[in-house]
């Protein structure tokens, strides 16, 4: 059985969950430092809004680095 890529499915009109990680690294200030996972992702969800899904982006990162900043 061969393994579907995301150019193989009908996304038009269709709730899309997309899993990201944007645990990023940030300085004292709160500015991103490295922002290789956030570009990672465009490509995706620009190919998903291109072809007329609704994208629902959900993020995972953790709690506790968000409350240290």
């Amino acid at each position: 059985m061969d393994k579907k890529n995301l150019c193989d499915l009908d996304v038009a009109g269709q709730k899309v969950l997309v899993r990201v990680d944007y645990n990023v690294p940030m300085d004292e200030t709160g500015k991103i430092t490295d922002d290789t996972r956030i570009r990672a992702s465009l490509e995706t969800i620009k190919y998903l809004l291109e072809h007329k899904a609704a994208v629902i982006l959900m993020e995972i990162g953790r709690a506790s680095c968000r409350e240290r900043v």
